[in-house]
């Protein structure tokens, strides 16, 4: 079907992951516990059937330094493997990512290999075959099929791969809290991290506990109410999960986040909106951990000088629901109008199965998704381990899976747009509840009626 993009296209932002995926994706694996040895040789060899005349291919993902630099080298491996290829990486920051991607899809110029967020994907392919169907035409040996089947897979079709497994945890600077005198309980919950604030702040007044921006607080005050609640912030049928009570606890939360040094004043958060890691206060100290996902990880260590450390999310004592989510990292797709799909098909098999690859990605893009590759960086003692520490936090503490109508864009945008008037003072926890609710239940009836189009 070809594309059609007539309505507003939206973005979700955040999405969820079967813990049990983690732990035990299925595999078969031969008695000395290598999994699909010869189908992964194959598979990463290349296709005979790939072409041999010259190819070009245009791959595109967001990311930090660290994964950019893993990425482009696993591309020269291929090349080299490959004379006749010519692989383009497009690569970027999160910011401005899926905009970008929604205007090369509706003018027919997206490129071959696309990374994206997987609560995209239902949006992207409702009205037409975007990418590829993979069932059949890839070696998805050591995926676990639960997984594909929850995250990949729309009506029917296997629509991209995932890259990784990722999970909501707090990281901190390790040596920075010591020399602050605070010592890290890996069972955090929202009254320690109130106190790990207050101490920094007797300490050290320039410092702040937390690195931020305003969709990280977004998410944070969605994770709260949803602790209070025990249900979700939105729910599927496009309908509120909380009050106008739960909606003042979280904003009057924020203010107190500010007031104790948990988190930096507004003017200085929005000063790094883009890209918090890049904040030269994290780099000296002065910011000492962020609550996001695992897969963050590695980029904010290489920004900084001084040894990390992993515990959970903040979780209220007692929660109806922890609120953490645990999901993939990304996924990868096929442009369906790709002209070279055989290609784009074959480097993607040697970028999930080849032992190079494997062991050159690490873990960029969190914990591998396939078995195999796990295996193969945990027996060269090439998993990080507070990625694999991290992860196994994540989903001990996983609570419900989040919805693509909570993760739409449109629904972050006036979140943000509030969290920012109370951040300001230009609004109260009072007045940003009754806004937040007006206009989340117009942009939800909204969204409602588009989708029973």
């Amino acid at each position: 079907m070809k594309k059609s993009f007539k309505r507003v296209w939206t973005i979700p932002f955040a999405f969820t992951l079967l813990a049990g995926s983690i732990i035990g994706c299925s595999s078969e694996s031969t008695s000395d516990g290598t999994a699909n040895t010869a189908a992964n040789e194959s598979a990463a060899a290349g296709n005979t059937n790939v072409k041999t005349e010259p190819v070009t291919l245009r791959f595109s993902w967001w990311g930090g330094d660290q994964r950019h630099k893993a990425t482009l080298a696993v591309i020269d491996l291929y090349m080299k493997k490959h004379p006749n290829v010519k692989i383009i990486g497009e690569y970027s920051g999160y910011q401005g990512y899926y905009q970008k991607l929604v205007t090369q899809l509706s003018s027919n110029a997206a490129p071959d290999i696309i990374q994206i967020d997987q609560p995209w994907l239902a949006d992207l392919t409702s009205q037409s075959d975007i990418f590829v169907d993979l069932k059949d035409k890839f070696d998805v040996s050591g995926f676990d099929q639960s997984f594909l089947d929850s995250f990949a897979v729309i009506n029917g079709k296997l629509q991209s791969l995932p890259t990784g497994v990722n999970g909501d945890v707090f990281i901190y600077n390790k040596d920075a809290m010591g020399k602050a005198g605070i010592q890290v309980d890996e069972k955090l919950d929202w009254d320690k991290l109130f106190a790990y604030g207050e101490k920094l702040k007797s300490v050290d007044k320039s410092a702040y506990l937390l690195n931020t921006e305003l969709y990280n607080i977004s998410d944070i005050l969605r994770k709260y109410t949803v602790q209070h609640t025990g249900k979700r912030w939105i729910n599927q049928d496009y309908t509120l999960g909380f009050t106008k009570q739960d909606a003042v606890g979280a904003f009057k939360l924020l203010l107190k986040m500010e007031e104790s040094h948990v988190i930096e004043p507004f003017e200085d958060i929005l000063l790094f909106d883009e890209d918090p890691s890049k904040n030269p206060k994290w780099a000296n100290g002065k910011l000492l951990g962020f609550l996001d996902q695992v897969s963050e990880l590695e980029n904010y260590q290489s920004l900084m000088k001084g040894a990390l450390d992993v515990a959970q999310a903040p979780i209220l004592v007692g929660a109806a629901d922890t609120g953490v989510v645990v999901r993939p990292s990304q996924l990868i797709a096929v442009n369906e109008d790709s002209k070279n799909q055989e290609t784009a098909l074959n480097f993607l098999n040697f970028f999930f199965h080849d032992p190079e690859a494997i062991r050159t990605l690490g873990t960029v893009r969190g914990v591998p998704a396939t078995e195999d590759a796990k295996k193969l960086l945990l027996d060269d003692k090439l998993m990080n381990p507070l990625v694999a520490k991290g992860i196994r936090i994540a989903s001990a503490t996983k609570g419900s899976n989040e919805n693509a109508v909570e993760a739409n864009k449109e629904i972050y945008s006036i979140t943000t747009d509030i969290i920012e008037k109370v951040g300001f003072k230009t609004a109260t926890p009072e007045e940003a509840a009754d806004e937040l609710i007006q206009r989340l239940n117009e942009k939800l009836a909204e969204l409602k009626a588009g989708h029973s189009d």
